[in-house]
């Protein structure tokens, strides 16, 4: 941990711990601290050295969805929506890696939220941009997103969703 508050050290790893943070503090309704972390986190990001690889890319686009899941917290919808939409047209949401499918599932939930709102809150214009993505309802969005996240099991630890096997028989990483 204290290699990661080094100045001289990769801003990546730090930032990705910032975004982790505040999809945490998300959680339990600190928007404050959540937006501190956040614009911390776009700051490091923007001052990254390390290239434009894929996991600067990654860490971008998380950074873009949590600030959406924060604008949708602050009831700033438009706003909010509009940073989703960027991300779901993002082409490396299609990539094929567990820490790209986490994610296209996290933005399927927020998808499935944005769609929950009443339409006081989330325009029939602006639901139409959303549905255009291919979610008509936020159960089809969630839905989804239970296919991704059981799926990226599926890849970890192949056999956990088998029905009558003992933990000793499943083929999962050890615990640390």
């Amino acid at each position: 941990m204290l290699r990661l508050l080094d100045p001289c050290t990769d801003s990546l790893p730090l930032a990705n711990v910032l975004l982790q943070l505040g999809e945490t503090l998300l959680s339990v309704d600190c928007l404050d601290e959540v937006q501190t972390c956040l614009a911390r986190a776009e700051l490091l990001l923007k001052e990254d050295n390390s290239g434009k690889g894929d996991h600067h890319l990654l860490a971008k686009t998380t950074c873009t969805l949590l600030r959406s899941q924060l604008l949708l917290a602050t009831s700033q919808v438009p706003e909010g929506l509009t940073l989703l939409l960027e991300v779901l047209t993002c082409p490396s949401l299609h990539k094929s890696s567990k820490a790209w499918y986490l994610l296209k599932a996290k933005v399927q939930q927020l998808v499935a939220a944005y769609l929950s709102l009443p339409p006081s809150a989330l325009p029939a214009s602006l639901r139409r941009r959303l549905q255009q993505h291919g979610w008509r309802s936020p159960e089809s969005a969630l839905t989804d997103a239970h296919k991704m996240l059981c799926g990226i099991v599926m890849l970890v630890c192949p056999g956990v969703l088998s029905f009558g096997k003992r933990s000793s028989e499943l083929n999962c990483p050890a615990s640390p």
